[in-house]
Formats: structure tokens, sequence, C-alpha cells
């Protein structure tokens, strides 16, 4: 385990645990909070801005079910194949691409969409009034951990008091106070964080298996690999293993990421498909607030594997 890592990801969350709270009780944010508070709402998203919305998209279908389900897609779908032909929505983009914003508001003039676009910069000289610039830091990982926070918070705030369970009052205080508990988070799973960077060193072959709501985390992490590791890391749904068993190799280690609901998942690959090299990550948190921490480990990871890399490169 690389502690100066885990040391700089607690600095790093802490300040952006900072900016979100400030953020949270800023009037402007009211604005989000209407806009996710619609029935007929649409969430899209620019390809690294995947993990915050569908983490927000998540925590508004799980529990707030007294609404109608959002539909989650992402920019150039929506332009394409859901803008042309819907009426009646509101649409919440988050997108780190500028080039996208002339896109969406063409939208929002054209066809009158009552739309809110979350976004790090503008280009200069242009002014967009549903536009609100975010920026709660310089690295993709301090976006895509705020953005996620910060939504999540702001969508557990209007759940309505009737669907207000201890679970959601956990959760509200829990996503946004995650700093304090990075190294203990790391300190857990620092066996399966270890296996994974040595296998991965030792030139062989990472398999992550996950299910669909924490698949995003991994995805967005796939295309940062360094090149070096790049045909060396792979990613499927984890209801693959019901279909057709992964076939063990040795030149393989196949990694579960889950939370207690995949239980049944993790035992038929390990029991009825055999899988010797398996890693459990058993992530041991509420699965709508698992992408958070799953994004947290997964950043060490390839922090990790970039060390490496600059090392070998320094001694070549």
């Amino acid at each position: 385990m690389e502690y100066s890592i885990v040391e700089r990801l607690k600095e790093e969350t802490a300040k952006v645990e900072k900016i979100v709270k400030d953020l949270i009780s800023a009037e402007e944010s009211s604005r989000v909070k209407n806009i996710i508070s619609k029935d007929d709402l649409i969430i899209t998203y620019s390809s690294l801005r995947k993990i915050p919305a569908a983490t927000l998209y998540w925590i508004l279908t799980v529990l707030n079910t007294k609404r109608k389900q959002p539909v989650l897609s992402d920019i150039t779908s929506f332009l394409t194949h859901i803008a042309p032909y819907r009426k009646d929505y509101s649409l919440l983009a988050i997108t780190s691409n500028p080039s996208s914003l002339k896109r969406l508001h063409d939208v929002y003039r054209l066809l009158n969409v009552d739309m809110v676009v979350l976004s790090e910069s503008m280009p200069k000289g242009i002014k967009y009034s549903n536009v609100m610039l975010l920026n709660f830091g310089n690295t993709l990982f301090q976006n895509n951990l705020g953005y996620t926070m910060y939504l999540s918070s702001l969508a557990l705030e209007i759940i309505p008091e009737t669907l207000i369970t201890r679970r959601t009052s956990k959760l509200c205080d829990e996503l946004i106070n995650i700093a304090s508990i990075v190294p203990s988070l790391f300190e857990r799973y620092k066996d399966v964080l270890n296996n994974i960077v040595d296998t991965l060193v030792e030139e062989r072959n990472i398999v992550f298996l996950t299910p669909s709501y924490l698949r995003n985390v991994i995805d967005t992490y796939l295309h940062l690999a360094p090149y070096r590791f790049k045909g060396k890391i792979f990613s499927h749904d984890l209801s693959i293993v019901f279909e057709e068993c992964p076939k063990p190799r040795n030149d393989t280690t196949y990694v579960i990421c889950r939370t207690g609901v995949e239980e049944l998942s993790y035992k038929f690959a390990k029991f009825s498909c055999g899988l010797e090299n398996l890693l459990d990550l058993n992530l041991n948190v509420d699965p709508v607030s698992a992408s958070t921490y799953l994004l947290l480990l997964m950043e060490y990871i390839f922090r990790y594997l970039n060390t490496v890399c600059k090392k070998s490169h320094n001694n070549s």
C-alpha cells in the first residue's frame, strides 16, 4: 500500500468536501434542486461525467419512489435520438466538454426546454444563462467526486418527508463527510488493492466483473489506463456469470466489485463457475453510495500504476 497516495487522496477529498458544503447552501443550488424535482426529467452527460450522472439517476430511482423514473442518456444520444422527438420534459446536463454547450444551448433556444447545464468552464466571450459553472478541482477525480457528492446531497434533500427513512438520513450524512473515512477505507481494502496492482505489474490480466450501477466507474478508468496496461485490464457486467461462466485462466485474475446485494452473484462466480483467481471487492456500504467509494479506490489503483510507469521510464 502506497500511503503517500492515500494521504493525498484524503487531502483532496477534504478540499472537495468543503467546496460541496459551501455550494449546497448557496442560493444558486435551488436551480438544480428545482430541475431534479421535476417528474419528466432527463439526465444527460458527457463521457467523463457518467459517474455523477448515473449516481444521481440511481438515487432518484431507488429512493424517491413516488416520482416518475428519470431518463439517463449520454449527450450525443440525447441530441440525436431524444431531443428531436420528445416534448414536455426537463433536462439536467453535466458536461466536461465546452464544445457541447453550444449544442445544448441550441436545444434550449429552439425547443424552449426547461434546462440546467453544469460545467467547469465556458468558452471565452460566451454566456449562456442556463449554465452553472462548478469547479471542484483541477483533476478528473476531483470533479467527478465533487459532482457526485453535490448532486447526491441535493437529490437526498428533495426526497419527500413521507419517504425519509434511517437509510436516507444516514446517506445524507455519509455522502458529505467522506474525507474522514479515507484512511480506514484503504486499510480495509488494502489486500485486494495490492493484489490488483501486483497482478498488473507482473504483466497478467485483470477482469473487473461489476453490476451496472458501478460499472461506469470502472469503464471511466479503463479509458485512462497507462499505455503499458491498456491490454491487460477488462470490464464486464457481473450478470454475465449467469449466462456464460468466464473461463478460468492462469494469467487472469477476476475482481468482483459489488455490495452485499450481489452476494448470490459472487457465490455463483466462485462456486458454480469455479473461478479460482478471484478477488472479492465487497463494498460494505449502501448500493447508491458505493460508486463514490469505488471512485476513490480506482483512483488509488491508477495513480499507483502511473507511478510504476514513471519509475520504469526513469530507470530505462
